[in-house]
C-alpha cells in the first residue's frame, strides 16, 4: 500500500530540512558563539562589567521596583559592556545582553518553587496559574510582603 518512492522522498526531504537547520543555526546564526557568549553572561566569568553596572547603577538600584527606569538601567548596562577596558566590549553578542525587572524577589521565588508539591503537568506548565495563590503570596506571619528593590541582592534584576 505505501509506496516505496514516496519513503524515500520523505526521508530525503528529512535530510535535507536537518542539514539545512543545523547549516542555518551553526554558520548563519552563529549558534556555537552564541552558547560561548551566553555562558560569560550566565556564570559571569568575565564579570567585571556586572561590577561596574552594579556601582553605576547603585543609585536607581536602591528604589522600589516599580520606580525603576528599565531605560535608564539598559543604558547603564549598555555603558558597562561596551566600556573599552572590559572584558565583555569584544564580545559580538554584547547587544542581546537585556535587563528585565522580576515582579517577585528571588528569594521568594525560589521558596515558591520549593513550596510546589503535588501539582499535575497543567499547573507547572502554567506557573502564572499558582504565583498568587500559594501560601509564599504572603509572609510566614500573614503579613504582606514588602515592596522589593532592585538591590542585587534579593535580585529582582535579570540580564537576559
Amino acid at each position: 500500500m505505501v509506496d516505496d518512492r514516496f519513503l524515500e522522498n520523505i526521508n530525503s526531504a528529512y535530510s535535507y530540512a536537518n542539514t539545512s537547520l543545523l547549516d542555518l543555526l551553526i554558520t548563519t546564526h552563529k549558534l556555537p558563539d552564541r552558547l560561548r557568549s551566553l555562558k560569560h553572561y550566565f556564570f559571569l566569568d568575565r564579570s567585571d562589567f556586572f561590577t561596574n553596572f552594579l556601582d553605576l547603577a547603585s543609585n536607581e538600584l536602591k528604589k522600589s521596583s516599580k520606580l525603576i527606569s528599565l531605560t535608564k538601567l539598559q543604558s547603564l548596562l549598555d555603558l558597562s559592556l561596551r566600556q573599552p577596558g572590559s572584558v565583555a566590549a569584544s564580545d559580538p553578542f554584547k547587544e542581546d545582553v537585556k535587563v528585565q525587572m522580576n515582579d517577585m524577589a528571588l528569594t521568594d521565588w525560589l521558596m515558591q518553587i520549593v513550596s510546589v508539591s503535588g501539582l499535575g503537568e497543567d499547573a507547572l506548565s502554567n506557573p502564572g496559574a499558582w504565583t498568587e495563590e500559594t501560601p509564599m503570596a504572603q509572609n510566614k506571619d500573614g503579613e504582606e510582603k514588602k515592596s522589593i528593590t532592585g538591590n542585587p541582592l534579593p535580585c529582582p534584576c535579570v540580564l537576559i
